[in-house]
């Protein structure tokens, strides 16, 4: 396969390429853990000190508003990028009490983690990097015939990812409003799920935020759209060097033409969640998607 692309560079630059895709994946900016230490100056409802529980295989961080029994608001489950960890959006549960209509809902964030490839590198599906920095260099065509493919590991990532959002329903009740999101890997796998749930798991499901991510398996998610009715939440940066730009266009398009809601915001950075204006219309985006007015 390498052979396809010999005349855009030598194989060796396509290694060295993959090797720092990789690394850009490991360290792209997610929110930093920095944050954390306003989380304990902030004021307003107190958020309960971070918990863990186990949902399905996924170790997980739970971050309550106000305390575990208490009725929740809403639930909204955060999947991380490739590479990265469950604490890099911890912050977000931060965000949400900043903002005014959040602030006094009870909203619970959970933020899974992935399990460690067969690489070492925590993600919730394999990637191939050599394969997405071939398909980057060949262009669109060679990008539009990787995400018809189902990365190895998705089938089973879906089904544990399903089962997690059962033990969550099971653990804080079947009618809590539901936000699946993530970043990067994490955003395309939240979409994935949240078109993959079966009927008794998607009732009150509220909306999808895909955080600089990229469509995958294109003829399964056009044909799901079909039977779903989805507010969908779209971020990427224009200098996104690691999943190019053009993908959230692409995104975009597939999910408007298949019936969803579609909120797309762009930013001049790279691989990463975006300045605060980005922070700020997510945050309206999930008070409007509980129906709060905002």
């Amino acid at each position: 396969p390498i052979s396809r692309f010999q005349d855009c560079f030598e194989k060796a630059d396509l290694k060295a390429r993959a090797l720092e895709a990789t690394k850009r994946l490991e360290e792209a900016g997610n929110l930093k853990s920095a944050s954390s230490q306003q989380s304990k100056n902030s004021t307003g409802n107190s958020t309960t000190g971070p918990m863990t529980s186990r949902f399905s295989i996924y170790d997980s961080i739970v971050l309550h508003a106000s305390n575990e029994t208490t009725k929740k608001d809403a639930i909204v489950i955060i999947l991380h990028g490739y590479g990265a960890t469950n604490n890099d959006f911890v912050p977000l549960s931060q965000y949400f009490k900043r903002h005014p209509t959040l602030a006094s809902k009870n909203i619970t964030c959970i933020f899974p983690q992935a399990p460690p490839s067969r690489e070492g590198m925590p993600c919730w599906w394999e990637i191939d990097v050599m394969n997405w920095m071939g398909a980057m260099a060949g262009g669109g065509e060679t990008i539009a015939k990787l995400i018809r493919d189902t990365p190895v590991g998705l089938p089973e990532c879906r089904q544990n990812l399903i089962q997690l959002v059962k033990d969550v329903k099971e653990k804080y009740g079947s009618d809590v409003p539901l936000i699946l999101g993530g970043f990067s890997q994490g955003a395309m796998t939240a979409m994935d799920l949240a078109l993959s749930l079966p009927e008794d798991l998607k009732s009150n499901l509220q909306s999808v935020l895909m955080l600089s991510g990229a469509p995958i398996v294109v003829e399964e998610w056009a044909q799901k759209l079909q039977k779903s009715k989805l507010k969908v939440f779209v971020s990427h940066g224009t200098s996104d060097n690691v999943l190019p730009f053009m993908a959230s266009s692409w995104l975009k398009e597939l999910l408007s033409k298949g019936g969803a809601e579609v909120k797309y915001e762009m930013h001049g950075g790279g691989h990463e969640l975006g300045p605060q204006h980005i922070i700020d219309s997510l945050c309206n985006f999930v008070s409007s998607s509980l129906e709060v007015e905002s």
